[in-house]
This record gives C-alpha cells, sequence and structure tokens, in this order.
C-alpha cells in the first residue's frame, strides 16, 4: 500500500528540522571550556586537520558533520594560521569566525634589550618565534651569539649634514630599531616586526630631537643615533650616562678623536668577525677602520648598536661640565677628569686594580660547593 503523499512531505520536515537543530547545536553551543586555552593553527593546515584537532580537544563531537558544514560555508580552505584563544563563552561559530579573520590570536611578547647590532636582533626575533608564544630574551652572553655577524646596519641615511667623520669608506646607511617589549601574533614575517620596530625607533627619535638641549650641538638625528650607540656601550649606569655624553660632546666639539674602545671592538668584528666581547689589545687601538675612534676624528659611519630611549636621551640633554676623560673605577663605573694629568693618575689607579686582580689568588672552593 503506497505512503500518503502526507506523510513523505512530514518525513522531510522532519529530517530538515532535524537537520537544523543539529546544526544549531553544534555551531551555536558555548563550549566546554572552564578556563581559556591557546588552539594552533600551522601554515596551510585545512578544515580536516583543524576539525581533527578541535575534536581531540574534545571541543566538537561530529566531525564529518563539521567538515560538511565548513564545505557547505566555502569556509575548507580559509582559516589563518596562527595561535589563537578559545573561551569558554564562545561558540563553534565564533571560532571559525575568528579563524577566517584571523581575530583574537596569542600575543607573542618579544623584549629586545639594550645595546644589540641589527643580526643579533634578527637572532633574537627568529629565536623568539620558533621558541613559543612568549619569550623574554635575555642580554646575549658571549655563549649565546654567534661569533661571526656578517652584515652591518643598513637602512636610509639622513641626508642632513654630518659631523667630521672618516670619509674612506662609503657612509653605511643608518636604521634605528628601538630596544622595546613588542607583541606580534605567530607567524608574522621578520620584515614586518623589523619595520614596526624601525617605525617605533623613528617616532621615539623624532620626539626626543624635538626637544633635545640647546646645549646639544649634533646636527642630525642621525648623529644622535650613532653617539648614543657609543655611550650605550660605554657604561651600563644610568646616572653616568649623560655625563659620558658630555665627555664625547666636549670632545667633538674640541675636534679631538673620540677614543671609545666599542667603536674599535665593533670595526674589527664587521671586518673580521672577531667577538665583540673579547677585550682589546694595544695592537688593535691602531688597526685601520673608518670606526676606530682612535685613529679618525669626529663620529663612526654609522652606529655600534641600537641604543636604547636613555642613552638617546643623554646624548641630546647631556650633563654640564668640561670633563674631557674618563676611565673604569675598578667598581663598574668610571672616574672623569677635565686634564689629561689627573686623567693620567686615574688611569694608573686602573691599571693597578687591574694587575691586583690578576696577581690575587683564587678563593678556595669546599669539595661540596657546587660550581655552576
Amino acid at each position: 500500500m503506497p505512503r500518503h503523499p502526507l506523510s513523505r512531505v512530514m518525513i522531510i520536515c522532519l529530517i530538515i528540522g532535524g537537520g537544523a537543530a543539529f546544526i544549531k547545536h553544534q555551531l551555536f553551543s558555548p563550549l566546554s571550556l572552564k578556563e581559556p586555552i591557546s588552539f594552533f593553527i600551522g601554515k596551510g593546515q585545512g578544515g580536516r586537520k583543524i576539525i581533527n584537532d578541535l575534536a581531540a580537544h574534545d571541543l566538537l563531537h561530529f566531525p564529518v558533520g563539521h567538515r560538511f558544514i565548513l564545505r557547505l560555508l566555502g569556509w575548507d580552505d580559509q582559516f589563518q594560521s596562527g595561535v589563537y584563544w578559545l573561551r569558554p563563552t564562545e561558540t563553534i561559530m565564533d571560532i571559525y569566525e575568528k579563524f577566517r579573520t584571523g581575530a583574537d590570536q596569542v600575543l607573542m611578547a618579544v623584549t629586545l634589550p639594550e645595546g644589540l647590532t641589527t643580526p643579533q636582533i634578527h637572532l633574537l626575533i627568529d629565536a623568539a618565534f620558533s621558541e613559543g608564544p612568549a619569550l623574554h630574551v635575555p642580554h646575549p652572553t658571549p655563549d649565546s651569539m654567534p661569533h661571526s655577524l656578517p652584515y652591518p646596519i643598513k637602512g636610509p641615511l639622513e641626508p642632513d649634514a654630518q659631523p667630521e667623520r672618516s670619509q674612506e669608506i662609503v657612509e653605511a646607511p643608518i636604521l634605528y630599531l628601538l630596544p622595546e617589549t613588542y607583541h606580534f601574533s605567530a607567524h608574522t614575517p621578520r620584515q614586518t616586526i623589523l619595520m614596526h620596530l624601525k617605525t617605533a625607533g623613528e617616532q621615539i627619535l623624532d620626539l626626543l630631537w624635538a626637544t633635545r638641549s640647546p646645549d646639544c650641538h649634533l646636527l642630525t638625528p642621525s648623529d644622535a643615533v650613532i653617539l648614543a650607540s657609543i655611550v650605550e656601550k660605554e657604561t651600563r649606569l644610568p646616572h653616568e650616562r649623560a655625563r659620558v655624553a658630555r665627555v664625547f660632546l666636549n670632545r667633538l666639539h674640541k675636534k679631538m678623536p673620540l677614543q671609545a674602545d666599542p667603536t674599535v671592538a665593533y670595526g674589527l668584528h664587521l671586518e673580521t668577525g672577531r667577538p665583540l666581547e673579547l677585550p682589546l689589545r694595544r695592537v688593535d687601538l691602531s688597526h685601520h677602520s673608518p670606526y676606530n675612534t682612535y685613529v679618525n676624528k669626529g663620529l663612526p659611519p654609522a652606529p655600534i648598536c641600537h641604543p636604547g630611549k636613555e642613552a638617546l636621551q643623554a646624548v641630546l640633554h647631556p650633563a654640564p661640565g668640561k670633563e674631557l676623560y674618563f676611565v673604569a673605577d675598578g667598581t663598574g663605573g668610571h672616574t672623569f677628569s677635565e686634564t689629561y694629568q689627573a686623567h693620567a693618575v686615574h688611569h694608573q689607579r686602573w691599571r693597578k686594580i687591574q694587575r691586583q686582580k690578576l696577581t690575587s689568588p683564587l678563593p678556595h672552593l669546599s669539595p661540596q660547593i657546587k660550581v655552576e
């Protein structure tokens, strides 16, 4: 006996209604989460892989139906790679939408310390984005950095007039990447990150340059970055930066060579790959290099590192004074002098401290003490 046509219609309606209810339940029910979690989508991952991963996290329970829904919506290959936040109040439809638009990604925190070279910054960015969603990069040590970094600082050169400096090579373009803590989503291209750092550097440099002290006689913002990079390497003590800057500005004004050891080390590093942290020898001070501020007057052709805001501030707002010399005092700081005679006395005192350190016996270590 044939079924009544009305029965067929009722069955079709029930199927459609049941399917709609199923889809509604699957897409619009809150996630079974007690707290936010992160969820990773790799580059090139399609809908099947993503749905299987969600099912593995017990966030959906009918993968085949969800794959059909994604194909129906045309989203099967529309999801963007990244690390996303999944929150308890959200539905599957909410997270599909954020996967499609790239919204609400976990941001990776990268802290770049002051005083790094451009290649070192490249390496630290690469390390940060290969090790996970949050990384604080410490100041590099001799063991953590390579002994050969092959390329110098590059970027746009300021067109303004420059102070006296070596002209034996074509001046390297100047780039300033601001040391700071930055936040980026996963898979942000390195070039995009570097452009962000560059823009941040330009903005802070413009701001500080516009408010510079009248007794800062540098000619361009680029000169400020170059001198600040030397100050950054000469002292780690915040209260000394403006005083060190004053010494160098006084020497520039008198057309005296800066005689800054870090510039010599940087020049040797660029030419030979010599590690930056190695102590200088007397013969190094006469090495022929445009970065050797013992044999060349004026500023070197480019920054020797990327200085922090505090070093820039010190250069643009130097301490008052007529001092022309400083030397290490054996405690981590420096002794400053206005005359060479006074400086010679302080220098001899520093040499004596060095000799005492070399001849002092090593402290006795008990066998129970573990030396890290």
